[in-house]
Formats: C-alpha cells, sequence, structure tokens
C-alpha cells in the first residue's frame, strides 16, 4: 500500500506524502505490514513539536516491528494489537494509552518512554528496558514480564516504583510469578529502610561542585509524599498477596516498622518473632493490647522511665485499671530474670501506678515465677502467651494499625 511504502522511506518523506494525499483514506491504517526494521529515528524530520512524527492513533495490528526503531514519536491511542516489536525501540516515545495486547515484545526498548495507560495484556515483555518515564495504570494481566530492566532507584523521574502501580501486576504470566515476587521483596524491603546512600552534587551560584558524593537520605524525602504513600500502599497490598503468611525472614529482619504483613506472617510463623527490631517488639504488643479494648501509650525510643508502654483497660464491671508495661526481646534461651521484674515492680511502685505486666519473647525463671505467685498487681507473659495473643489479635475495621507516631489514639 502506498502509505506503508512511505513510512518506509522515513518521517520527513511520509509527512510530504500525507499532506499531499489527504483524500487517502486510512493514511494511519499499516495492519498486517511487513515493517522489520523500520526506521523512523530522523531528527531533520522534526518540525515545532518535540517528536519527530505523530501517529496518534495508528493501526499496526498484525504488523511486523521486528527491529523497528520507534523512538521519539508520538503513538498515542495506537493499536500494536498482535504486532511483533521484537527488540523495538520506543526511546523516549509517546504512548498514552497505547494497546500493545498479544505482542511480541522480547528486548524491546521503552527507554524514558511515556506509557500511561498501555495495555500489555497477554504480551511478551521479556528481557525489555522498562526504565519509563511515566506508567500510570499500565495494564499486565498475563503478561511475560521475566527479567525487564527497570529505573535505577533515584533516576531523574524517579520511575523505579512504576510498575508497582501497574494494573494486575498480581495477575502477569505464570513465568513471571517469581520476577514479580523478587521485585515486591526488593520494593517492600527498601521503602521500610529509613535511609539509604543517595549519590548528590551540590554546586554553588556559578556552578562551581562544592560537594559531590554519597549522603544518606530518607527515601520518602526523595518523592512527592502523595505518590510515595501510593506506591507503600500499593506495595503492602501486592506484599500481603505473594507471601501473607510467607514473608521472607531478610524482610522481618530490616523492616522496622510494624505493619498488618508483619502480624499476620507472625501468627502462622510464632518463631520468627526473634528476628524483628526489639522496636517492632514493643509496637506489637501495645498493638495487640489496643485491639483488646485498651488505651495505650507508648513511650518514645529514648525512654529511660523504665517502662515501655502505659496502658489503662476497663474490666467486666466498668473499673478502670492502669497498667505499666515492660517488654524485653530476648533470645530463647536467655530467660529473664527476678532483677528486670523487681526494677520494673519499683518504677510501678515509685509511679504510683495499680499493676505492672512484662512480655517478654523468652521464658521466665522460677523466682520470677514465685515473685508473681504472691502479687496480685504482678503478671508476666512468655513466649506461648504471646503466641496465645497473636492467634486472638483482630486489626482495626478499616485495616490500620491503631499505634502509630508513639502516640496515644483515641477511637
Amino acid at each position: 500500500m502506498e502509505n506503508v511504502e512511505a513510512l518506509k522511506r522515513g518521517p520527513k518523506y511520509f509527512k510530504e506524502w500525507a499532506n499531499n494525499n489527504k483524500h487517502f483514506n486510512d493514511i494511519l491504517n499499516f495492519s498486517n505490514s511487513d515493517l522489520k526494521g523500520l526506521n523512523l529515528y530522523d531528527l531533520y524530520a522534526k518540525d515545532n513539536s518535540f517528536y519527530i512524527i505523530d501517529l496518534s492513533g495508528a493501526n499496526f495490528e498484525n504488523s511486523d516491528l521486528s527491529n523497528a526503531r520507534l523512538e521519539l514519536c508520538d503513538f498515542s491511542n495506537a493499536n500494536f494489537n498482535n504486532a511483533i516489536l521484537n527488540n523495538a525501540s520506543f526511546r523516549k516515545s509517546k504512548c498514552i494509552n497505547t494497546s500493545f495486547q498479544k505482542c511480541e515484545l522480547k528486548g524491546s526498548s521503552f527507554f524514558k518512554a511515556k506509557l500511561d495507560g498501555c495495555d500489555f495484556s497477554f504480551s511478551d515483555l521479556e528481557s525489555s528496558n522498562f526504565e519509563i518515564k511515566s506508567g500510570k495504570d499500565i495494564n499486565l494481566f498475563e503478561s511475560k514480564i521475566n527479567n525487564i530492566s527497570l529505573a535505577s532507584l533515584f533516576d531523574d523521574d524517579l520511575s523505579y516504583f512504576a510498575l508497582c502501580l501497574a494494573k494486575n501486576l498480581d495477575k502477569v504470566h505464570l513465568d513471571s510469578q517469581n520476577f514479580v515476587q523478587n521485585f515486591v521483596t526488593e520494593a517492600f524491603s527498601i521503602l521500610h529502610l529509613p535511609e539509604i546512600e543517595v549519590h548528590k552534587t551540590v554546586t554553588d551560584a556559578d556552578g562551581v561542585v562544592i560537594f559531590d558524593g554519597i549522603v544518606n537520605e530518607q527515601i520518602r524525602s526523595q518523592y512527592n509524599p502523595e505518590y510515595f504513600d501510593k506506591v507503600l500502599n500499593r506495595i503492602k497490598l501486592l506484599n500481603g498477596f505473594y507471601f501473607g503468611s510467607k514473608l521472607t525472614n531478610e524482610i522481618i529482619t530490616i523492616s522496622n516498622i510494624l505493619n498488618t504483613e508483619l502480624i499476620s506472617y507472625l501468627k502462622s510463623n510464632p518463631k520468627h518473632i526473634y528476628n524483628i527490631h526489639w522496636r517492632v517488639f514493643e509496637e506489637l504488643i501495645a498493638e495487640i493490647l489496643k485491639s483488646f479494648g485498651w488505651h495505650i501509650e507508648l513511650t518514645s525510643k529514648t525512654k529511660d522511665g523504665g517502662y515501655d508502654i502505659f496502658g489503662i483497660c476497663k474490666d467486666i464491671s466498668g473499673l478502670k485499671h492502669n497498667w505499666l508495661i515492660e517488654c524485653k526481646k530476648w533470645g530463647e534461651q536467655n530467660l529473664v530474670g527476678i532483677d528486670v521484674v523487681r526494677a520494673l515492680y519499683g518504677v510501678k511502685t515509685d509511679l504510683k501506678v495499680g499493676n505492672a505486666l512484662l512480655a517478654t519473647t523468652s521464658f521466665f525463671t522460677q523466682g520470677v515465677n514465685e515473685f508473681k505467685a504472691s502479687h496480685y498487681d504482678f503478671q508476666t507473659v512468655d513466649f506461648n502467651g504471646i503466641v496465645e495473643w497473636l492467634n486472638l489479635y483482630k486489626k482495626n475495621e478499616d485495616g490500620n494499625l491503631w499505634i502509630s507516631k508513639n502516640e496515644l489514639h483515641k477511637k
């Protein structure tokens, strides 16, 4: 067809041909065409637009565009369904709401391309470059995405997490499930790190470099807060889907934030409570007590008051009782002795608080058990008791934890 042959001769020739053949039906219909090696990357063909050629709405269905250079082009709303696009390059192209259903895209490149709203369902993207500029609402249903390369964590467009916002990421092809699980694991761990190393260059007013090196910064500070929260919530959902009760031990160890996925995991794998951070253990006890109806206040991380949690509970008669709770995240063989108990009980007495509770991931010595038997205002919870608490725990109806930012929250 004339339009196909004109396109093969390059964008400059095609634009001239199209301008002279406006009567031609379906100028942008290139379906069922052999366009292998098509080269549209011709900067001399650019007009005033950022893109070399506007092919928005074009139809390339069932065409062969393997090894094609489709860079710096506008393919918005175009149709590439069932096309062969292996090793094709869409570098810096605009593909907004473009359809790539059932395409062969092995080894293709979407480097810095805009892919918002693209549909890649049932397509093979294995080993493609996915260092995209943007990708809101990409559809990856039953797609193959093994070994795709993603943007670095702090590239200029901050698009490292774009993949996690794709639609149906949990429904990719079976062959790609492991790849997605690894991505979710990595993203989950990164999002829960307090700080990360970032390369930073600082210049003065004259452009002279005054600092060029590695600094530690909070990962949240690198992103728009709304975007970061959206990514974090999505990763939590994906993490729960893929792992549920199978969170990896490495993630538990590096996570310094209590979340519902972690609690769910510990319910099924209580022995791994020994791997969580001591502060997370304190938050876990506070969260469980809150779920039992207690009013809870968690002390600061740098507390020196001799206790970790202050709690108020109400008995069946409606009377309120106040408690000091100390949490000891100790190894299984490291028994909690009477010295710890006497210290907590002394703080309780000094502060004139009614009761004291000592919770530990370990167990207690005989001396502690004897002390408890003779003091009605002192209670203990060991590893087995915490397991029972975990099994009784039910999260808040809206899915959010009660404990956050070390504050007393009122419903």
